[in-house]
C-alpha cells in the first residue's frame, strides 16, 4: 500500500509541475527586442467582436465583425470611447484594418475583397477583388498594402495549401505584387493580424500566443519575436503605435453563431512597450494579473488533490475487494455539428448547402492551451467530440473559420461552421 501511496504522490508532484509549466508558457518570456507589458495602458472593448486594429488621427479604429451591426469603432489613446462608423454594405467580413496612402483599407475574409474608406471612416463604395479567401489581416507599409493569409486558402477558384499562410503584396491600386510575396515560418501557422514598423512585418498568432517578426524581404527574424502576456490568450490583431504594440484580444468572441455567449467581457487591447521598462503602474497590474492566474492554479491544484484522494479510496476499496462497479454514464459532454460549404456566406446551414467528408477539426481547451483535441469529418460532413465542461476553441485545420464557445456539463452544443 506504501509503495501505490508513494507513487500517487509522485504523480501529483509531476501533474502540478505540468500545471506551473502550462502557465508559465503563456507569461511574457521576451528575447531579442526589449519588449515589455504595459498593463497600465491597456483597455476594455465595449464590442461583441473585433477583429482589426489600426491607428490614425490619434485614434485607435477597430472593425467589429458583429451579425447585422458590422461598423468601425474608434477609441482615444486613452482607451475611451469616440464613435463609430458603419462598414459598406457588402463588406460583410472584415478579418483587419490598415491605413495608408490617406485611406482606410478593411479586407474581408468572406467576400475575398479590399474595401476602401475615407480618413474620416466613411465608405469610398470601392474595392478590390483579391481572388484568395481566408485573410486574416492587413498592413500597409513600403507603399503596398500586405494581405496576411491562413495555410488554406483559395485562388480564383482553385484551392490549395502552402501549410503554413503566407503574405501577399497588392499595389495601391489593387494590382497583385507577386515579386514581394512571403511565406511564413513554418511555427507561425495561426496568423491572425499583420502591422508595418521599423522596416519589419510583425505577425501576431492566435495559437502560439506569440509576435512574429520578418523583414522587408520575407525573411524571418526570430530573434525580434516576442511572447504575449498569458492574459492575452485569443490576440486578433495587432497594431503599432507610441513606441507600443497593441494587441487586440477576443479571448470570448460573440456572434450569431454562438447562443449561449455572455457578452463581450474578454475583449480588450493589451499594450506592449518598447523600453523595456517596468514603471511601479505597470508592476502593480502584472501583479494583478499574476495573482489571477496564481488563484486559477490553486483552483487547479485542489482538483487534482481531490482525484488524488479519489484514487486513493479506489485503490484501498480495491485491495480490500470492496470496489464497487462504475455507475453507466447518464448524460455526454461535448460538442458536434456539421463542416459545410457555405454558397451564399450567410453562415447559415441552409437547404442544398452540403457536409464536407475528411476536414480536420480541433477543439482547444481555453483552461489549458496544450489540450487539444482533434477529429476529421465523416461521409457528410458532420463531427463530434465528448469534451469536460469548459470554455472551447473550435477550429476548422488550415482555416480561418472558428468560433469560441462554452460547453456546459451534462450538454452536447450543437455547431455548424461553414467555408
Amino acid at each position: 500500500m506504501f509503495r501505490q501511496s508513494k507513487t500517487l504522490e509522485i504523480a501529483l508532484c509531476g501533474l502540478v509541475l505540468m500545471v506551473v509549466m502550462g502557465f508559465g508558457f503563456h507569461t511574457v518570456d521576451v528575447y531579442g527586442i526589449d519588449v515589455t507589458p504595459d498593463p497600465s495602458s491597456n483597455f476594455d472593448l465595449r464590442i461583441n467582436n473585433p477583429a482589426g486594429i489600426t491607428f490614425h488621427d490619434d485614434k485607435f479604429w477597430i472593425v467589429d465583425n458583429y451579425y447585422n451591426n458590422l461598423k468601425i469603432v474608434t477609441y482615444n489613446p486613452d482607451g475611451t470611447g469616440a464613435g463609430y462608423v458603419n462598414l459598406n454594405l457588402k463588406n460583410k467580413g472584415p478579418s483587419g484594418i490598415a491605413f495608408g496612402d490617406d485611406k482606410f483599407w478593411v479586407v474581408d475574409r468572406k467576400a475575398h475583397k479590399v474595401f476602401t474608406y475615407n480618413s474620416d471612416g466613411t465608405s469610398l463604395g470601392l474595392y478590390f477583388d483579391l481572388g484568395m479567401r481566408e485573410s486574416t489581416g492587413i498592413a500597409f507599409g513600403d507603399d503596398k498594402f500586405w494581405v496576411v493569409y491562413t495555410g488554406f486558402t483559395q485562388e480564383f477558384g482553385h484551392s490549395y495549401s502552402n501549410e503554413y499562410g503566407s503574405v501577399v503584396a497588392y499595389n495601391p491600386d489593387g494590382t497583385p505584387d507577386p515579386s514581394s510575396n512571403f511565406d511564413l515560418d513554418s511555427s507561425n501557422n495561426h496568423p491572425a493580424g499583420i502591422t508595418f514598423y521599423d522596416d519589419k512585418f510583425w505577425i501576431v498568432d492566435t495559437i502560439d500566443n506569440e509576435v512574429y517578426a520578418y523583414n522587408l524581404d520575407g525573411t524571418p527574424d526570430p530573434s525580434s519575436n516576442f511572447y504575449l502576456a498569458f492574459v492575452n490568450s485569443s490576440p486578433v490583431g495587432i497594431t503599432f503605435h507610441d513606441d507600443k504594440f497593441w494587441v487586440l484580444n477576443a479571448d470570448f468572441i460573440t456572434d450569431k453563431k454562438i447562443s449561449n455567449s455572455v457578452g463581450y467581457n474578454y475583449n480588450k487591447v493589451y499594450a506592449y512597450s518598447l523600453d523595456g521598462e517596468l514603471n511601479p503602474s505597470n508592476l502593480e497590474a502584472m501583479l494583478t494579473d499574476m495573482k489571477t492566474i496564481l488563484s486559477e492554479m490553486q483552483t487547479t491544484i485542489s482538483k487534482l488533490e481531490n482525484t488524488i484522494t479519489n484514487l486513493t479510496t479506489r485503490i484501498e476499496a480495491l485491495e480490500a475487494g470492496t470496489l464497487a462497479p462504475d455507475p453507466e454514464p447518464v448524460t455526454t459532454t461535448g460538442i458536434s455539428g456539421k463542416i459545410y460549404t457555405d454558397l451564399n456566406n450567410n453562415d447559415t446551414l441552409d437547404a442544398g448547402e452540403s457536409g464536407l467528408s475528411g476536414r480536420s477539426v480541433f477543439a482547444v481547451n481555453l483552461s489549458d492551451m496544450s489540450n487539444t483535441n482533434r477529429t476529421s469529418t465523416d461521409a457528410n460532413g458532420d463531427y463530434s467530440f465528448e469534451l469536460d465542461a469548459g470554455r472551447y476553441w473550435v477550429q476548422v485545420e488550415g482555416t480561418n473559420v472558428y468560433v469560441s464557445v462554452t460547453v456546459l456539463d451534462g450538454s452536447v452544443l450543437t455547431q455548424n461552421l461553414g467555408l
